[in-house]
């Protein structure tokens, strides 16, 4: 069983961030973890547009259930 563990990914704090966001989420679903904790700021303000946002990457890379 792989696990990642990611923290303190404050999405929606600028574009810049958001892309590494993706980059580092694409490269867990790649070595074929079977579970991600994610621990700390999931998002930079807690709006409910950032955690649509963070959720769809999520979901996007089979992540998120």
């Amino acid at each position: 069983m792989k696990i990642a563990h990611i923290s303190d990914l404050h999405f929606g704090k600028s574009r810049e961030q958001n892309e590494n966001i993706k980059t580092l989420v694409g490269k867990i679903q790649e070595f074929g973890v079977d579970h991600l904790a994610i621990t700390g700021d999931l998002t930079a303000c807690g709006t409910a547009e950032q955690y649509k946002g963070i959720i769809s990457i999520l979901k996007k890379n089979n992540l998120f259930s």
